[in-house]
């Protein structure tokens, strides 16, 4: 309605009007409707003009008042320019003047006031006032004409007037108090309902409202306000367990930005009826009045609200308001109830500032409940007569005349008019009701037998359980027992096992060395072998037996010594000399012709050009033609499709190393004019290298499949490695070296020398001291900024540890890189006596190292044999964690795995030296490759499923940080780390497991599921405490847990981290069909697909029969993969690469989910790449804002319909696409995820 400005305005307010009321600003609350009707009901009779807001209208919703006043409605913002004659004005409304209902809604009015009082009217003002009015309206009230009468409800707005006006004002009761109560048939109705439902049970009226909620929740979602109904209603039956509990509404309207009374009425209603209360329970009727409220309160013994208006209605009816009002100081939360509470009951006592009161206060009413209902009887009585004296003023001081008889009849007539056609209506409504009621109560007879054979059977099923459980206690204890003394047994076999280990250490060791002596004692065999068989040929000889026989004769002539005996001795031996000369010819010639047949025969190796080689690979070689030609061969066989060249470096050899190139094509050999041994050998040769990477090899190797990719991809994914170097093995398998330490004193260790290079702690990239110089890839501009090795360190030996120390020096890391596998036969170039030859030079330079980095060892390495932890990864001054989950992250099977191996990414980038154990200790491929090669070294293996705490032990001064996942896994963890570390301990429990299995029981209705949730809720709950900090992947489990426990520290972080999110284009032509995602080993995503196949997809598949759904994800059950058909393909496991290709083709992802807990990673994958959502509110949990950009159902019908409607929607697609891009970067990248946890990790 509403007039526009100007004489038509002026025309309508005739002289017949003598009061403009402005009204409160809106209908829809009970409180603004029960004070306007009161305030009706006070001027009588004469004409009424109601001054309202634009748009608000009154009339409907003004109970048997509506010919109290004229139809004339005038806009609010108009009035104060229309006033041109005296008028009385009434301002109505609470909260309506001090900025509470907004700023400019208190102005206007204000100035309507002032307005009036200019054009010589009168201004009566009831209101309110809270304590921290904004300074606008404080300035305006101050500039008030004295002319303007105000007054206040109650002594606490009194006292707040009087501190901003500096004078007092009067005291006025609500206007509310004159609302008089009219018998209506719907509330009488549901009255008598509930009086016959609720039996001997106490009845409890329960009124939540957005106020009541804001009071205690910063986060304002919707998941946030279905919890705290959740959690107002169980408290209430907490503290009255055998409650009939009638939910109440006060405030019917609904905003964006917040809930009415009724959703939340609705939420906490439903939520008993799936608890199995639903008998016990009943809600007001969606449209009511403020009249009929009054009726509904009545029924109740006490009420639970959090409105004012609610509580003064309450006292209206007769019945003890117990008021929740939070702990905040604004009036319009806390004051104005104090002061209602003050004047009506005579003390503040049931106001409440926490829901943890609740309990106290409803056991104080029904413990002293005739005592309470007596005071308030006695203050109602009181309070009556003194509002009848205030009503009886307020006629006399605003000049109310006395309804003559005839308007009187006329308005009681309308009224019988009225209630006659109403009561028609309502007669047919009641037969109705009546018949359901019937219908309801042969139902609860029924329900109740059952309920009572089901009694009986759990009865018996609970005899059962105690008796079982009592058992199982007996058998736990005798097992008990023996697992100690097995465990003493086991601790007496690995002390001995451990003597074992040593000793066979050290024959291991006495055997290697032995092995190599007699490898040289059997060269020294051969070779005098050689030299016997070459005498016994002599003795043969016929020069021999000639020329000893003279020999015996000249003896005998001639004495010993004699110059006679040595000359012809001199003589004799001529020709002896010349035959061995002629036989060694001879045996020498035969020799070479056996070599040169070998060499003819041998194949030719045919190595691949390349004119930009990515790598060089540089072996020095002198002599030793085979192991050449056996290390080409395994470079040959293991490098194809690279691009690389091989560079021989050949220092003077004399053997068929000269002839190389006869039978090795396609390689770069280089000779040098004189010796220039081993270091110098290898400078010259690099200044040859024309590539990127420069690598080093030793010709008495055989090189391993991958082991060149995997030191490029090492180098390439790491900028700032500066060389790396292989894993070596031995010919019999044993491990040589797993990269080096060098100790302070310049001292060195083969790290894993003679251990199974297949354990763990080999088998991870790692930052060493140095990499032994038989296998060591650099960059090849480092490699020119060094100059080389330095050739201080000529001929040989430590030349290798010193380049380390210069790649550091300039900045670069020296990595370890266990996939590429070299096997040396160490000890065949310089054999392995220290004492004598090349090998001497291993002493004398291991003294030149210590001098050059005598500052650099001091200061970054320990001393020989102490913490070799950290010694043997360089991670000295990297924080150690240590993270525990089931199994190793399959990152690409199951959303939980995918945020376990992001966090592990996060923690490696940030500089942590990280540990992981998996509960299963299986080696799981490719996923523990993938942690070791990001530096992680995973604890995987039958030693350490046995040994993993003496592990733990061993190390536990060199732990700080421990993550623990999951409740099943952490609960074996947490007590033994707890006690013998002093690490931070972090809980990530992924979602609450008793949440999710409570609502799994919602849906099946499986009593186990109960049982089982009640022992995760104290498992989860008991974690949570032992925990230096507890992280879920989103604030509804936060919350959750806060409600319960608001001392348990718990955080939300992000469950998922993205670093490369970019929308991508949508069109509907380049896309068809939908998809789903799940793993199979989670119920569900099983129970999902059950719905979406048996009842969703039969009514998508009746309009549009070419749409096409693929169920993808690992281990689908049997049940599923039988749903397989043409229009529903069940794929099972499919790769990431697969998986994006689904992503990018199909036009929407599917999520119906009907139960779980925690924010779904299905749902922020689909979203991260940009493929539109359907899904539900279980689905879209803990993605705030959500509305916007998914499509959220949860009812079948609606779930099917949404599909359809949204499937030819491109511009609707689209705009999904982009809006959920923008949200995965703006919460889900690493900054963000470090921001959350950054200060636990401090």
């Amino acid at each position: 309605m509403g007039f526009k400005p100007g004489k038509e305005m002026a025309m309508r307010l005739t002289p017949d009007i003598k009061y403009l009321v402005i009204a409160p600003d809106g209908p829809g609350s009970k409180g603004d409707e029960a004070m306007l009707t009161g305030c009706l009901s006070l001027l009588g009779g004469d004409h009424v003009a109601l001054i309202t807001p634009r748009n608000a209208f009154w009339k409907d919703v003004l109970v048997g008042r509506t010919c109290l006043f004229d139809e004339l409605y005038i806009p609010l913002e108009e009035i104060a320019d229309q006033i041109t004659f005296p008028l009385k004005l009434v301002v109505v409304g609470a909260d309506t003047l001090d900025g509470s209902c907004g700023l400019e809604a208190s102005l206007c009015r204000l100035r309507a006031v002032q307005a009036a009082v200019d054009a010589g009217g009168e201004a009566w003002v009831f209101c309110s006032m809270r304590s921290d009015v904004p300074p606008e309206i404080c300035q305006t009230l101050r500039g008030l004409s004295e002319q303007v009468h105000f007054f206040l409800r109650d002594e606490v707005s009194m006292r707040n007037f009087c501190q901003i006006m500096g004078k007092g004002g009067s005291y006025f009761p609500d206007f509310a108090f004159f609302c008089k109560p009219l018998l209506m048939p719907r509330a009488q109705n549901l009255k008598r309902e509930i009086v016959s439902a609720r039996g001997n049970r106490p009845v409890v009226g329960l009124e939540m409202s957005e106020t009541m909620f804001r009071s205690f929740h910063t986060e304002i979602t919707d998941e946030n306000r279905k919890l705290f109904a959740q959690f107002v209603v169980e408290r209430v039956l907490q503290a009255v367990p055998e409650a009939f509990v009638v939910f109440l509404c006060h405030d019917t309207r609904s905003w964006s930005e917040h809930w009415s009374d009724a959703q939340y009425a609705q939420v906490a209603y439903n939520y008993l009826v799936q608890k199995g209360y639903g008998l016990r329970a009943a809600i007001q009727p969606a449209n009511f009045t403020h009249v009929e409220l009054l009726d509904f309160i009545n029924v109740c013994d006490v009420l639970v609200c959090g409105r004012m208006h609610m509580s003064i209605t309450a006292y209206r009816a007769g019945v003890l308001p117990v008021i929740v009002t939070g702990t905040g100081k604004n009036y319009i939360m806390v004051e104005k109830v104090k002061g209602m509470c003050l004047n009506r009951l005579g003390t503040a006592e049931f106001q409440l500032h926490s829901l943890e009161e609740l309990d106290e206060k409803l056991n104080e009413f029904f413990q002293h409940k005739d005592h309470w209902n007596r005071q308030l009887a006695e203050k109602n009585q009181s309070n009556g007569q003194k509002d009848a004296e205030y009503g009886e003023w307020f006629r006399k001081s605003l000049r109310v005349k006395p309804m003559a008889a005839a308007d009187h009849s006329e308005l009681l007539l309308d009224e019988a008019c009225s209630c006659m056609e109403r009561s028609a209506q309502l007669q047919g409504e009641l037969a109705r009701l009546e018949q359901e009621n019937r219908e309801l109560a042969g139902m609860n007879q029924e329900l109740m037998a059952r309920l009572e054979q089901e009694n009986r059977e759990l009865a018996g099923m609970n005899q059962e359980l105690t008796k079982r459980k009592q058992d199982l206690e007996n058998a736990i204890a005798q097992y008990a027992n023996q697992e100690q003394q097995l465990r003493e047994k086991l601790k007496d076999a690995e002390t001995g096992n451990e003597a074992l280990l040593l000793q066979n250490y050290e024959k291991d060791t006495k055997i290697f060395n032995q092995t190599n002596r007699i490898n040289e004692l059997e060269s020294w065999e051969v070779i005098w072998r050689q030299r016997s068989n070459t005498l016994d040929q002599v003795y043969a000889s016929r020069t021999w037996r000639y020329t000893h026989k003279i020999v015996t004769i000249l003896r005998k002539l001639f004495p010993a010594g004699s110059w006679q005996s040595k000359l012809v001795g001199s003589i004799l031996r001529v020709p002896l000399r010349f035959e061995h000369w002629i036989r060694d010819n001879i045996h020498q010639k035969k020799l070479e012709k056996q070599r040169r047949q070998y060499f003819q025969n041998l194949g030719v190796l045919c190595f691949p050009q390349t004119d930009k080689p990515l790598v060089s690979i540089v072996i020095p070689v002198y002599n030793q033609f085979d192991y050449t030609l056996r290390c080409l061969e395994s470079i040959l066989c293991t490098c194809e499709g690279l691009d690389y060249e091989v560079i021989l470096a050949d220092d003077c050899s004399t053997d068929e190393t000269r002839r190389i190139s006869e039978k090795v094509q396609g390689i770069h050999v280089v000779r040098n004019e004189t010796n220039l041994r081993f270091l110098r050998n290898c400078n010259h040769a690099a200044e040859s290298a024309r590539g990127d990477y420069i690598l080093f090899l030793n010709n008495d190797t055989v090189v391993h499949e991958n082991w060149l990719q995997s030191l490029l991809s090492l180098m390439d994914e790491n900028p700032k490695c500066g060389m790396a170097g292989s894993k070596l093995i031995f010919a019999d398998g044993r491990l040589q070296e797993a990269g080096g330490i060098v100790w302070n004193d310049g001292s060195a260790w083969n790290y894993g020398r003679l251990q199974d290079p297949e354990n763990s702690e080999f088998n991870y990239v790692k930052e060493v001291d140095y990499i032994s110089g038989c296998s060591i890839m650099i960059r090849a501009q480092l490699w020119k900024q060094l100059g080389g090795f330095d050739e201080r360190f000529a001929p040989a030996y430590c030349e290798d540890s010193d380049l380390a120390f210069q790649v550091r020096a300039a900045g670069y890391q020296v990595l370890y890189q266990p996939l590429s596998v070299v096997t040396h036969y160490e000890g065949v170039s310089n054999g392995t006596d220290v004492a004598s030859g090349q090998k001497q030079y291993q002493i004398v330079n291991k003294k030149r190292l210590f001098e050059k980095w005598k500052n650099v060892l001091q200061k970054e390495h320990f001393k020989e044999g102490e913490n070799v932890f950290r010694a043997r990864e360089r991670s000295a001054k990297k924080p150690c964690l240590l993270m525990v989950d089931h199994y190793v992250p399959t990152y690409d099977q199951d959303a939980g795995s995918r945020t376990v191996f992001e966090y592990l990414k996060l923690f490696v980038k940030i500089g942590y030296d990280v540990k992981f154990i998996p509960d299963n200790f299986n080696r799981s491929e490719p996923y523990t490759t993938t942690l070791q090669q990001m530096g992680i070294e995973v604890l995987y293996g039958p030693w350490y499923a046995q040994h993993w705490k003496e592990w733990v032990l061993e190390n536990a001064r060199q732990i700080e940080y421990v993550f623990l996942n999951r409740p099943h896994i952490s609960v074996k963890y947490i007590d033994f780390l707890r006690q013998v570390t002093s690490a931070r301990i972090i809980y990530y429990g992924h979602d609450l497991h008793f949440l999710r299995e409570e609502r799994q029981y919602e849906i099946t209705k499986d009593l186990a599921l109960l049982e089982s949730s009640a022992k995760w809720r104290a498992i989860e709950l008991s974690l949570m405490r032992k925990a230096d900090m507890a992280y879920y992947p989103s604030s509804i489990e936060e919350a959750y847990i806060h409600n319960i426990s608001p001392d348990i520290r718990v955080k939300a972080i992000p469950a998922y981290i993205y670093t490369d999110v970019e929308t991508p284009e949508y069109r509907l032509s380049q896309r068809k069909d939908l998809m789903f995602i799940g793993g199979f080993g989670h119920t569900p995503n099983v129970d999902a697909v059950e719905w979406l196949a048996k009842e969703i997809w039969p009514l998508v598949r009746a309009e549009r029969k070419d749409i096409c759904v693929h169920i993808l994800g690992s281990h689908p059950p049997k049940e599923i993969e039988a749903m397989n058909a043409p229009d529903f393909q069940v794929h099972g496991f499919v790769s990431d690469e697969e998986l994006n290709q689904f992503y990018a083709e199909c036009r929407m992802s599917i999520v119906p989910l009907r139960y779980g807990a925690g924010i779904k990673g299905k749902v922020v994958e689909a979203m991260k790449n940009g493929i539109p959502v359907v899904t539900t509110s279980v689905g879209s949990e803990g993605i705030t804002g959500c509305e916007e950009f998914l499509a959220v159902c949860d009812d079948t019908e609606a779930f099917a319909r949404k599909i359809l409607d949204l499937y030819e929607d491109e511009q609707n697609l689209s705009r999904m696409s982009e809006l959920e891009c923008a949200y995965i970067r703006d919460h889900f990248s690493p900054e963000n995820a470090m921001n959350t946890i950054k200060e636990d990790f401090s």
